[in-house]
C-alpha cells in the first residue's frame, strides 16, 4: 500500500511437505537487473523471475536466435518496460506475436509502443510586477 492505493497483490505460496516454495515477482529485481543484465542468464530464479509462458517463450526464442549478451539485454529490457509501464501481459503478447510472424520486435519498436510519451513542456513567458509596492507596505506607517 502507498498512500492508501494497493500497488501491488501478491499470491501466498504454501510449502508442499518436505519442499520449499518461494514466489518471485521480477519487479523487485527488474532495477537491478537493468544495471547487470547478464545476471539474469546465470541466476538460479531465471525461471522464477519470468512472469508468464508468454515471457518463458520469448526468452526461449531470443536465447536461441541472439548472442548471449544480447539475449540477456533483450529480456531484461522487456521486462524494465512491462514493470515500469503496468503492460506486462500485452507487451508479452505483442512480441511472441511478431515471433509468430518470423521477425523480433527491437527495443526501440517496443518502448515507441508501449513506452511513456515525454511531453514537451511549453515555454510560458509572463511579465513581472512593480516591485515597488512592496516597498510601501514595509515602510514604517504614521497615523
Amino acid at each position: 500500500m502507498s498512500r492508501h492505493v494497493k500497488v501491488l497483490e501478491l499470491p501466498r505460496v504454501y510449502a508442499h511437505k518436505s519442499q520449499r516454495a518461494r514466489r518471485i515477482d521480477y519487479r523487485h529485481v527488474i532495477d537491478s537487473l537493468v544495471r547487470k543484465p547478464q545476471a539474469f542468464r546465470r541466476s538460479q530464479l531465471r525461471e522464477d523471475l519470468l512472469p508468464s509462458c508468454d515471457y518463458r517463450l520469448i526468452w526461449r526464442h531470443v536465447e536461441e536466435h541472439l548472442e548471449p549478451h544480447k539475449a540477456c539485454r533483450y529480456i531484461v529490457r522487456l521486462l524494465h518496460l512491462a514493470a515500469t509501464e503496468n503492460c506486462e501481459g500485452t507487451l508479452g503478447r505483442y512480441v511472441l506475436r511478431h515471433i509468430d510472424q518470423g521477425k523480433l520486435p527491437s527495443e526501440s519498436q517496443c518502448q515507441e509502443r508501449y513506452g511513456e510519451v515525454t511531453r514537451v513542456i511549453p515555454l510560458i513567458t509572463s511579465q513581472q510586477h512593480a516591485l515597488g509596492g512592496y516597498d510601501r507596505l514595509l515602510s514604517p506607517v504614521s497615523y
